[in-house]
């Protein structure tokens, strides 16, 4: 059956289509984790970690050595975060993760905070994930002009930001938040 397309423009329907998309993407991303120990939540995680870690990526504060505070990963996740520990530990188990005290590295975070970071056992499994995401997205996009992208991915940005805002509690008291 064919699906329907989505009505008039607006703000609306640019949100409505970032579900849809979601939900398009996720038997790609089955596929490439297709043969590994893993699965599509934990190469979620390991593909933030292997950002923050080797490619730059500044989503989260990142401390030495490539570690992240629990929290700010979890913030960070696309899946259902209530697995979230469930899925570090499965990860640890097959030695991809390392965690470690948080409080010991930065005083200011809460007593039984925790950091994690991908090891190498984690970059050899996410690595060749990572570069068939990056292939498919060449060729899912090949289409579309360097402006039409950078467009995208502005607002793609200022939605995230926006709706990081609307979840800090801070920013809400002290009604910075809208």
């Amino acid at each position: 059956m064919a699906r329907a397309k989505l009505g008039p423009t607006g703000p609306a329907y640019n949100i409505s289509s970032i579900f849809a998309a979601r939900r398009d993407l996720r038997p790609v991303s089955k596929a490439l984790v297709q043969g590994t120990p893993i699965g599509v939540e934990e190469a979620d995680l390991l593909v933030l970690l292997y950002g923050f870690r080797r490619l730059g990526w500044t989503d989260c504060t990142v401390y030495d050595d490539g570690f992240v505070n629990f929290t700010d990963l979890k913030s960070n996740t696309v899946y259902d975060p209530s697995l979230f520990t469930r899925r570090l530990s499965k990860l640890k188990v097959l030695k991809m993760v390392s965690t470690r005290l948080g409080r010991k590295f930065d005083p200011i975070l809460h007593g039984k905070a925790q950091q994690v970071r991908i090891e190498a056992a984690g970059i050899t499994a996410i690595k060749p994930v990572w570069e068939r995401y990056v292939q498919f997205s060449e060729e899912l996009l090949k289409g579309c002009t360097k402006e039409e992208l950078a467009a995208h991915q502005k607002v793609n940005e200022r939605i995230s930001e926006i709706l990081r805002a609307r979840r800090d509690p801070a920013k809400q008291v002290l009604g910075l938040a809208a």
